[in-house]
């Protein structure tokens, strides 16, 4: 009997109100995260800079980020526009001598972007690749590259003709034309903005 009404006691004085609240902006350290009402998130007093405790996340740019305050990427990861390691073959059977038409890449960036080397790699034979744009406009100065096995540089590479861009929308179009030898190909494009 006595257990029962110690526990009557006890819950009677939390649901009259015997509890204390807690104030939640000077009782309160560190941050309060998201799961409870708060944002995960704490301001350095010197820059303003959001910190993160977890979840997502953003930066001021006020004040500065410093010098320089732009960049240029030269090797950005996740752009729309991607392309290399196109080819054929198995790399044992030899490819059947034909020609073999292929869309390689499209640039969906919305930016225009400048070819810088057309490279294509075979492991035998000599296989040649010509690529085009959607005007079917060639970007080889003198026609087809003829493909070699140098990996260190991705393969042969020819000097270009007048037209080095590739516009929002237009693609690569490749045209490999097999010797009946060999056996692998790879082809990659080297793009500047």
């Amino acid at each position: 009997m006595k257990k029962i009404l110690v526990f009557i006691v006890a819950t009677s004085m939390i649901l009259m109100g015997a509890t204390s609240l807690i104030n939640l902006t000077n009782q309160v350290t560190g941050l309060l995260p998201p799961v409870n009402g708060g944002t995960g998130l704490d301001t350095h007093t010197s820059t303003g800079v959001a910190i993160v405790s977890s979840g997502t996340w953003s930066i001021s740019t006020t004040p500065s980020l410093g010098t320089p305050s732009a960049v240029v990427l030269t090797n950005e990861t996740g752009m729309p526009l991607a392309c290399g390691g196109i080819g054929l073959g198995d790399g044992v059977n030899a490819i059947s001598a034909a020609t073999y038409p292929m869309l390689g890449c499209v640039n969906n960036s919305g930016k225009t972007w400048t070819i810088v080397a057309i490279h294509c790699y075979n492991k035998e034979g000599s296989s040649t690749l010509d690529v085009k744009n959607n005007a079917s406009t060639s970007f080889f100065a003198s026609g087809p590259v003829t493909c070699n096995n140098t990996k260190t540089s991705g393969g042969a590479t020819a000097s270009l003709g007048s037209t080095t861009t590739l516009a929002t929308t237009n693609a690569l179009n490749f045209t490999f034309v097999a010797d009946g030898t060999t056996t692998t190909t790879t082809w990659t494009v080297d793009f500047t903005q």
